[in-house]
């Protein structure tokens, strides 16, 4: 088991094959033929497991979130000239991430278009929202965070380490997360570039057709949530923009929720962070 762990590691990071022979010689790895043979066993495995996540009861609809991004590798010209430089290639790589504690119905979209229909959502005021925030517990929340740092650096003050985690146990206690690990499956990564909006369709098409979600079952579901980065929720915002006068539900994107993720505003913090 250590060789071929070893091997897969070291293809990873695309070390020399004569490497890879001395090191098999050595007894310390499997060969390259033995290396493809397990990867081809890891990457079916994959693909069963997602089936079996897009095989959703139509009761129950989806319970996971589909999860996107780009990936660039740069392509060495062997002998650089011109018009034969190096070049960037784009891909996109997936995930599909199981959802924790759906309730069933969850995801249906007859509320949704009835609230379309209705036109809710000019009832939807910047006032409302204002009004919706609880000032009182984001100061409470903000005190507690400052007294935790105290505690962390100021060792006379780890008497009070009680009374300060009780104001996040019970004072000001919301929707409290259970400690739990994500279930995180792996899709197969593809050539397509999702920069534009025929990319991200095509991205779409060929997520589904690795989870083997039949078009049909998502017709009364509205919220598969669709995640990534700015640019990629822009593209799905333009797709479904673009198939709005389309026949079918399903080519509508109407079961498309786009939902944006920060992470690379995330990132930018955490450098910032660490220039202080």
């Amino acid at each position: 088991m250590l060789p071929i762990i070893v091997r897969i590691f070291l293809f990873t990071c695309n070390v020399h094959r004569e490497t890879i022979a001395f090191l098999c010689r050595l007894g310390l790895s499997v060969s390259y033929t033995t290396v493809l043979a397990q990867l081809h066993v890891l990457a079916a495995d994959s693909a069963s497991q997602l089936r079996f996540l897009g095989a959703f009861s139509p009761n129950t609809g989806p319970q996971f979130l589909l999860l996107f991004d780009n990936v660039n590798k740069m392509k060495r010209a062997w002998r650089a000239q011109l018009g034969h430089q190096d070049e960037v290639k784009s891909g996109t790589a997936a995930t599909a991430i199981r959802l924790e504690g759906v309730r069933p119905g969850a995801f249906l979209s007859e509320p949704v278009k009835k609230a379309i229909d209705e036109k809710r959502r000019q009832n939807l005021t910047v006032d409302k929202l204002y009004d919706d925030i609880s000032w009182e517990h984001i100061r409470g929340i903000g005190k507690g965070t400052v007294l935790r740092i105290w505690l962390k650096y100021i060792p006379a003050l780890a008497s009070h380490r009680a009374a300060v985690e009780a104001l996040f146990s019970s004072t000001h206690k919301k929707h409290v997360l259970q400690l739990r690990k994500s279930e995180i499956h792996t899709a197969r990564p593809t050539n397509i570039d999702e920069s534009s909006s025929t990319g991200v369709a095509s991205v779409l098409a060929n997520l589904l057709g690795q989870l083997s979600v039949v078009p049909a079952t998502l017709d009364r579901w509205m919220m598969l949530m669709i995640c990534g980065d700015q640019l990629t929720i822009d593209r799905v915002r333009k797709i479904k923009w673009y198939s709005r006068k389309a026949g079918d539900p399903f080519d509508k994107y109407q079961w498309a929720l786009p939902v944006i993720q920060l992470w690379h505003l995330k990132w930018n913090w955490q450098k910032s962070f660490a220039l202080v």
